[in-house]
């Protein structure tokens, strides 16, 4: 049995995989850890990995490694996939799980990753494996907390009050929340049409925790995969 941990910025993932079958999954407050260690201490697995976005330092994370004692996964350890990134030391735990993962699912494919974080981060995989790079945007509720906080009159929304098939807000709150996901599923179809015009196939998988509302609202063919991270954990671990 195989253990595999996302810290996030928003949550923690845990998930157990019996190997390549996801036998449960659970999801944690950074807020829950005594929750956490609960489940934890409940758990009997045979080899554990970690992926966290918080620096291990932090105490919260040293806490869990110590429950754990997991392999911590960056770009130095044995992957399923080749990294062709400038500065691999820098690049984030989670965006090369989810390119293991896509490059598990997706096998011998030109892949257009999307993970629908806190951020949104779109990332490319080449047919032979080949981790291509991506670009780091702001998250859906990022944009709004933005234009909320840094505004004195514009109030906070979210996807919850989303209710309209106009493109164009007929007030300041459907103006917020069309401007926000009208403007990330334009950034979908702008990658996926960029990427297209080099490829003569390509499939587009989106993750995280927005991934299944904003799958929804694309209009093409789109692959849904909320835990395409552990997925991808999972196989860096089976390599190990």
């Amino acid at each position: 049995m195989n253990l595999v941990i996302d810290i996030g910025n928003s949550r923690i993932k845990c998930a157990l995989f019996e190997h390549q079958e996801l036998i449960s999954l659970h999801r944690f407050l950074h807020s829950e850890l005594d929750e956490l260690e609960l489940w934890l201490a409940s758990v009997k697995c045979d080899r554990s990995i970690l992926s966290t976005v918080v620096s291990t330092q932090d105490e919260r994370v040293r806490h869990i490694i110590s429950l754990t004692q997991p392999l911590i996964l960056d770009s130095s350890l044995p992957l399923p996939i080749h990294i062709n990134y400038h500065s691999s030391d820098t690049l984030g735990p989670d965006r090369i799980a989810a390119a293991c993962g896509a490059a598990h699912l997706y096998p011998e494919s030109n892949v257009l990753i999307i993970n629908a974080g806190t951020c949104i981060t779109y990332d490319k995989l080449t047919v032979d494996g080949g981790f291509e790079g991506g670009n780091i945007a702001p998250g859906m509720h990022m944009r709004w907390q933005a234009m909320h906080q840094f505004t004195s009159r514009l109030p906070l929304v979210d996807e919850h009050q989303w209710s309209t098939d106009h493109i164009f807000g007929q007030n300041t709150r459907d103006a917020l929340q069309q401007g926000v996901i009208r403007g990330i599923t334009f950034e979908i179809n702008a990658y996926m049409d960029h990427l297209l015009s080099k490829y003569s196939s390509l499939k587009c998988v989106i993750a995280g925790g927005d991934a299944v509302f904003l799958g929804n609202q694309i209009k093409r063919t789109i692959f849904t995969a909320p835990n395409l991270v552990l997925t991808g954990l999972n196989q860096i671990l089976i390599k190990q």
